[in-house]
């Protein structure tokens, strides 16, 4: 039997624009960063066309058919006519929470699946068959992403940035959250292209006035805790604060670990295990 563990690592937005609203989407343009928070997934190979998916950790939040995991062992299964897997996934990012967590079991599997089979084939078509920002997420890094995400610029940015991350029990839909932007019909200055510039030419304070998320003021409609998690982690030392996707995951951004490390040391006792460290990877 042949075993395959793959670490999927969660992103955060560091801005997040929305440009215009289609018939059938919300165009956006976005500066995603992946970050050293990830889920575990060890992929077995398997003689007959079952996939089993079992989940620890954070638990499922639908039905194992229903799982973006499990839709991409399917879809890769058909799509090159392979054997099925027994996947196993240890869940540390959280549900809801504008990580992209999904995307990122997503792409670890299609990622886990083409070496267990030891295939040679592009994995971008069937990613983005099975989430906007799937195919992001197959190398991850620094990007712009376009469009509903799919259109990906790679940025070759080699600062390592810090994070406080307050996940809060309550996520968000981003389904709900777009709705709840188009209600409020409020327009924002775009950020991502003048945060990309002074991150490549290391202005950080610059960079830090940047940050931004035109989803923000929707999705503390939805979850106002996050307004509370914002203040927190502004209270705790967090010059720069943003909210993640859709939230409901806020974050704080630094580039001292020592300040980051201290931060987190404030908000421990109040957050436990909500309160994450993480940095870009």
């Amino acid at each position: 039997m042949k075993k395959i563990i793959v670490k999927a690592p969660a992103k955060v937005n560091l801005t997040l624009d929305v440009v215009e609203k289609t018939r059938k989407y919300h165009a956006i343009k976005t500066l995603v960063a992946s970050i050293d928070l990830c889920d575990e997934i060890t992929i077995k190979d398997r003689k007959d066309r079952r996939i089993n998916l079992t989940v620890k950790g954070i638990p499922m939040d639908c039905e194992v058919t229903e799982n973006n995991a499990y839709k991409a062992a399917k879809a890769f299964m058909d799509k090159f006519s392979t054997m099925g897997a027994d996947i196993k996934i240890v869940k540390n990012i959280p549900l809801s929470s504008g990580l992209g967590g999904s995307s990122a079991d997503t792409a670890g599997v299609l990622k886990g699946m083409k070496e267990l089979y030891n295939l040679d084939c592009d994995l971008t078509p069937l990613a983005n068959t099975l989430g906007s920002d799937t195919a992001y997420m197959l190398d991850g890094g620094f990007a712009v992403l376009e469009g509903r995400g799919e259109k990906i610029t790679k940025k070759q940015i080699d600062t390592v940035i810090y994070f406080v991350i307050i996940a809060i029990e309550q996520g968000v839909s981003a389904k709900e959250s777009y709705l709840e932007f188009d209600k409020q019909k409020k327009t924002y200055k775009q950020a991502t292209d003048t945060a990309i510039k002074s991150l490549e030419l290391k202005e950080y304070e610059f960079f830090k006035s940047c940050i931004s998320n035109h989803l923000y003021n929707a999705s503390i409609k939805l979850a106002p805790e996050i307004v509370i998690s914002k203040s927190n982690l502004e209270r705790a030392g967090a010059t720069a604060v943003t909210m993640s996707g859709s939230g409901s995951s806020v974050i704080g951004v630094f580039f001292d670990k020592k300040e980051r490390d201290n931060a987190y040391r404030k908000l421990a006792p109040l957050y436990g295990d909500k309160v994450i460290r993480a940095q870009t990877i």
